[in-house]
């Protein structure tokens, strides 16, 4: 039983801006975290199971701590100084800076990784249309790219299974 099946997408969108607006506005771990915490508790009642999102994630994963590196290298000093060499200066400010931002790029990405699984594109073509009264080119270059995407990923799985 999943909380996602009969949900307008364009509703799933408005959940996915509401979720993570706050996001961009906030500078501290902890949302992050609580947010992380959150949508990996509600996944599987989303349809979406651990280990598929775990899958999914592995990109996320990877390039959220070089995220953290630009921040932890060339972030606003400040408290004790850990390391330094020429303009690189890691102290506890652009530590916890770089936690803030790796949080935070999880906190942004996994919460669309779950609410856009398994969107019909046909249903977004619709909700598009009929409910957000996109016009028409947009409308049809949203479904041709929701349909891309799983075609790109059924793909995926069949050269994983060759």
């Amino acid at each position: 039983m999943s909380l996602m099946r009969g949900v307008n997408p364009v509703t799933r969108l408005a959940a996915i801006m509401a979720s993570t607006t706050p996001l961009l506005l906030s500078l501290d771990w902890l949302s992050a975290l609580v947010a992380i915490a959150l949508t990996v508790a509600l996944a599987p009642a989303c349809g979406l199971p651990l280990r598929a999102l775990a899958r999914r994630a592995l990109p996320l994963l990877a390039i959220a701590p070089v995220t953290g590196l630009s921040m932890l290298l060339y972030g606003r000093p400040g408290g004790r100084e850990h390391f330094s060499f020429l303009t690189v200066h890691v102290t506890d400010n652009s530590l916890s800076l770089a936690l803030a931002v790796v949080l935070r790029v999880l906190a942004l990405g996994l919460p669309v990784m779950v609410l856009s699984a398994r969107v019909d594109p046909t249903d977004l073509g619709d909700g598009l249309a009929q409910v957000a009264r996109l016009p028409a080119r947009f409308v049809i270059a949203s479904v041709a790219a929701a349909r891309l995407v799983t075609l790109v990923r059924d793909d995926a799985a069949s050269l994983r299974r060759a």
